[in-house]
């Protein structure tokens, strides 16, 4: 009987932990209108949207200078920007591009990788993981202007961290952490 309860009280904690980390690895915010998405049907990862339905689908990027992957779009809480990670050879940048595909921008531009891009609630903030100013293969959490001006480091304690969401009110984030 023992066994049992103790079973049961870890099978609890961990549907407790799964349904609080569940939204921190890639559960999609419910959405009224387009899906961004990424898809290789090309021969490289590039971002498309689609309406709700599967249909009207729209490819956004075009080998964005020649970059093999574009990766984990995230929409603007207006909707009209998609801020998504790129990989180029030796590093990866925070690029935000208009709804229509229109008016490309490398927004982090530093020799790092620079991955996981979300918005502020206000739209007017970009939060992102990077292993620049020497913290080598460890994330610390930056945020930017949504023009990529501002880059400030927020964390300094060297664990690895990612998968950044912001609070409904803008002031805290929740992120995966862990010391290696």
């Amino acid at each position: 009987m023992r066994r049992l309860k103790d079973s049961i009280s870890i099978s609890c904690k961990l549907l407790a932990l799964f349904l609080l980390l569940f939204p921190l690895y890639g559960c999609p915010k419910p959405t009224k209108g387009p899906i961004a998405f990424v898809s290789d049907r090309d021969g490289i990862r590039e971002v498309y949207t689609m309406n709700q339905y599967g249909g009207a689908v729209t490819r956004l990027t075009h080998g964005v200078d020649g970059a093999p992957n574009n990766l984990r779009p995230v929409w603007s809480p207006d909707g009209k920007k998609i801020a998504f990670r790129t990989d180029f050879p030796g590093n990866s940048e925070i690029q935000v591009i208009n709804a229509d595909g229109s008016n490309l921008k490398n927004i982090s531009n530093n020799p790092a990788t620079d991955v996981t891009p979300n918005w502020s609630p206000d739209g007017k903030k970009i939060a992102f993981n990077s292993d620049r100013d020497g913290v080598g293969s460890f994330f610390e959490i930056y945020t930017m202007n949504v023009d990529g001006s501002e880059q400030t480091r927020l964390t300094h304690d060297g664990a690895m961290r990612n998968l950044i969401d912001w609070s409904p009110d803008g002031k805290k984030f929740a992120f995966y952490s862990r010391v290696i």
